[in-house]
């Protein structure tokens, strides 16, 4: 039953209030499944999406991960990090900034997880607010989201 409740989590996800008054920005990719070195992961472990246009959020790229990684416990325990998120969405549930063609910490490890578009690498210096991600040969930092998103 955690399992079917993180899967519709997901699913439903992308939550706030729309109320972003800002242009969005250029469309993030949408990468396909993610695989644990070369075994596929279930959507409620890892799921990478684009966010929803009705709340002007098409151009901002969601990694759900559960938490402790690898799990599959239910939507409360999961991580959500976000690519691009928009202003009004920085202001109201991020401590960090999202930064492209960044160094991750020297403890940032690659963590296996992975799909056709990103690696996830995670440092346990500042994993609780953000993730790096490898992409195009260089590093995004993604800052963690202080709660779970859903679009009203």
């Amino acid at each position: 039953m955690k399992v079917r409740a993180f899967t519709v989590g997901i699913v439903a996800a992308v939550a706030l209030t729309c109320q972003s008054q800002n242009p969005p920005p250029a469309p993030s990719p949408s990468p396909g499944a993610w695989l644990l070195g070369s075994k596929p992961v279930d959507q409620h472990v890892a799921a990478t999406f684009v966010g929803p246009e009705h709340c002007g959020l098409q151009g901002t790229t969601f990694l759900v991960i559960s938490w402790p990684l690898g799990t599959a416990e239910n939507i409360a325990d999961a991580r959500w990090y976000l690519r691009n998120p928009s202003d009004f969405v920085k202001r109201q549930y991020f401590p960090g900034e999202f930064e492209m063609n960044v160094t991750p910490p020297k403890d940032a490890r690659y963590t296996s997880f992975h799909n056709s578009t990103f690696e996830l690498w995670l440092a346990p210096s500042d994993q609780d607010v953000a993730a790096y991600i490898k992409t195009g040969g260089h590093f995004e930092r993604w800052p963690r989201a202080k709660r779970a998103f859903f679009c009203q």
